[in-house]
């Protein structure tokens, strides 16, 4: 059994951990390498459906607001309403860039 001390110590390590990502800014990027923004228009499930990114989840603040564990896109779907989709997942479920929102 795990004592209190290495308990707290994990704890204010994950918390390190989290406050040195936030301090630096990475951009979330499509497959293509274009960067994603609010409003943007994708595809889905290799081409079969379309969505609408809402958020562009990046800071530790932004994560903790939606209860996350790491960065990525919350898509609002014509499948399924809002879906998130963690920044390493997005070329292996195939969101791809399709245009990006008027101004």
């Amino acid at each position: 059994m795990q004592s209190l001390r290495s308990v707290r110590r994990v704890a204010e390590l994950t918390y390190i951990g989290r406050q040195a990502a936030s301090s630096v800014h990475r951009m979330i990027a499509y497959p293509d390498g274009t960067e994603a923004r609010v409003g943007d228009t994708v595809s889905l499930a290799h081409g079969a459906r379309t969505g609408t990114v809402t958020n562009v989840i990046q800071s530790v603040a932004e994560m903790d607001a939606w209860n996350l564990d790491e960065p990525g896109l919350m898509i609002d779907t014509t499948y399924g309403g809002l879906v998130f989709h963690p920044t390493h997942s997005l070329t292996d479920d195939e969101i791809i860039f399709v245009a990006r929102a008027a101004n």
